[in-house]
């Protein structure tokens, strides 16, 4: 084995455990994720990226008193209690809608879901907070900056404030540069695992 390949081979596992390793700084998650991200983290029975499928109601009768919707959606990244590739069926008392923001189908979403209720009922934990946007590749997006408030821009996630300080550097609802980090989807998740002690 000639000494390049004796030197490199140690290096290149050196860095791949770096890598797989790296821990992430607690403030960066609190940026994309909300200053209660932990409790949300701990309060959840399912926690998974995915893809929403379809949106309907369910009829009410003798068996359902309630109006219920009903979203369905795929598992591409289990996180909790979850496996990937299953169709998540989140059933969930109409009313209770107002409280986060509807889902569309083709829409991919990091989702944090109470565990069901006695009738099988679970929202997203938090509300609006329990739903981060994903793109098409399922990375880490913004919302658009109309709906994050001015005076929460240290908890508005990671895009929103990469373009803020590219083009509006000294607004009031923009983060300086030094604060901005690029947070994986798979970083999250180890963060998530790790506020539930698993």
């Amino acid at each position: 084995m000639s000494a390049f390949k004796r030197v490199s081979l140690p290096v290149l596992v050196c860095l791949a455990s770096f890598c797989a390793g790296q821990v992430l700084d607690p403030a960066d998650v609190t940026r994309v994720l909300g200053p209660h991200w932990r409790q949300m983290s701990r309060a959840s029975g399912m926690v998974f990226a995915g893809t929403v499928i379809s949106v309907a109601a369910e009829p009410t009768g003798k068996q359902n008193p309630l109006p219920i919707a009903i979203t369905r959606v795929r598992v591409n990244e289990a996180i909790v209690g979850v496996r990937p590739g299953q169709v998540i069926a989140i059933r969930e008392w109409s009313g209770a809608s107002s409280m986060h923001r509807a889902m569309s189908p083709g829409e991919r979403l990091l989702i944090f879901l109470y565990p069901p209720s006695r009738l099988g009922l679970t929202s997203p934990v938090g509300g609006r907070q329990g739903q981060v946007v994903l793109n098409a590749r399922g990375e880490l997006i913004a919302p658009s900056l109309q709906e994050s408030e001015a005076s929460d821009w240290e908890y508005a996630p990671i895009a929103v404030l990469k373009r803020c300080s590219a083009r509006n550097q000294g607004r009031a609802d923009c983060a300086p540069a030094s604060h901005v980090h690029r947070i994986t989807l798979q970083q999250l998740a180890r963060a998530i695992r790790s506020a539930r002690g698993k």
